[in-house]
């Protein structure tokens, strides 16, 4: 259930990452609809009273219904291209850049060092003179 999971939130990211808003939230509506969000007022482990989207159904239930509201929550705050696919190589991750200047483009700190690196290494094989 997890992986169909992933395979559907990915597909709301690709959405927001071609700017096809119509798309992405219909994705996500539809993932809403699929998991319905029950909210609760919640104050355990000796936090402020916070909200909990649900507290019924499956594991993926849960998990299904706090990311589908997350993900609405965010989307109508960041607005759609602050939603991206990493551009690493072959990562499938995805990220929301909260950045402030808009320009992340991977999906963590371990991915732009790799992209980084590799970047480095094709100039320096382009710089060496040819045999």
């Amino acid at each position: 259930a997890l992986r169909q999971l992933r395979t559907e939130f990915r597909a709301f990211f690709v959405a927001c990452s071609l700017g096809d808003g119509a798309d992405a939230a219909a994705r996500l509506n539809e993932l809403l609809i699929q998991n319905p969000v029950h909210p609760q007022l919640s104050g355990h482990d000796g936090q402020t009273w916070h909200v909990h989207y649900t507290e019924s159904g499956s594991m993926s239930d849960k998990y299904a219904a706090g990311a589908a509201m997350g993900l609405a929550v965010r989307l109508t705050e960041l607005g759609l291209d602050r939603f991206g696919l990493c551009q690493a190589t072959p990562c499938q991750g995805v990220f929301i850049d909260t950045t402030p200047a808009g320009t992340k483009r991977y999906c963590s700190r371990r991915c732009a060092d790799r992209a980084s690196l590799a970047a480095s290494g094709a100039r320096k094989r382009e710089e060496e003179p040819q045999a």
